[in-house]
């Protein structure tokens, strides 16, 4: 292999010499201790380190013909240095105030800010404790199905590049505020929206039940208030006061 430079940014090309039997020769490489990738092949080779983070990092390429191990092996440090999108809240409030939420859809106050060196950002979310990342869509907001009733934390991520991420995650305490008819329409729409229902949403219908039955005897008490008072209103509005025959 070429001799690689000592300092580099985001990525790292290493032209290969593939040898007079280059249909035969297959180079492997690897960052750090991560799994070996397949070089594409072709008469001329190159190995693309694509590094996740600015520091020292280790690159290797080994080389196989006829299936057969060529001796020795490319191994070099280098130290890249670069910079990495941003996740910055948006609203007049202070790292670790928390938001309400109080509308369907629910648009964070959170933008991703992308590197000098990036072409497309976006911004991911999950809930603290979590570990798989989803994307907030543009102009889409979130499900308050997804985010779940009560006081939250959730985490918020600028990526780049389908890639390259923000270290440094910025972390939102939030409370739903949003009355309880508008979450359950919110978990319906969810529910019906697919061929099946996700797990999460049917344990949060179940957990909704309770309140949703007292609420709902609240509603036909009410209901039989109203009905008592429109039939003293009718019997006001007669002359003989609803007495007459």
């Amino acid at each position: 292999a070429a001799p690689p430079p000592v300092t580099c940014g985001r990525t790292l090309d290493v032209p290969l010499q593939a040898g007079t039997a280059w249909r035969q020769r297959v180079h492997l490489a690897r960052l750090g201790d991560g799994h070996w990738e397949r070089v594409p092949s072709g008469r001329t080779q190159v190995a693309h380190f694509r590094f996740p983070s600015a520091g020292n990092h280790r690159c290797e390429v080994i080389a196989f013909d006829y299936g057969g191990r060529v001796p020795g092996a490319a191994s070099f440090t280098v130290a890249s240095a670069f910079d990495l999108p941003e996740t910055l809240r948006t609203d007049a409030s202070t790292s670790g105030d928390t938001a309400s939420v109080d509308a369907h859809p629910w648009y964070p106050p959170v933008r991703a800010v992308p590197s000098p060196e990036g072409r497309t950002v976006r911004l991911a979310w999950r809930h603290e404790g979590e570990e798989d990342w989803k994307t907030v869509e543009p102009g889409v907001g979130l499900s308050v199905a997804e985010i779940g009733r009560g006081e939250k934390t959730l985490l918020f991520c600028a990526e780049e590049d389908g890639f390259w991420r923000d270290p440094s995650p910025l972390r939102l305490p939030v409370r739903l505020t949003l009355p309880l008819d508008a979450y359950l329409g919110a978990l319906q729409q969810t529910l019906v929206t697919g061929p099946e229902p996700p797990d999460w949403a049917l344990r949060a219908l179940r957990a909704c039940a309770p309140e949703a039955r007292t609420r709902l005897d609240e509603l036909r008490e009410l209901a039989g208030r109203r009905a008592r008072i429109e039939d003293g209103l009718r019997r006001l509005g007669k002359p003989d006061g609803g007495n007459g025959r």
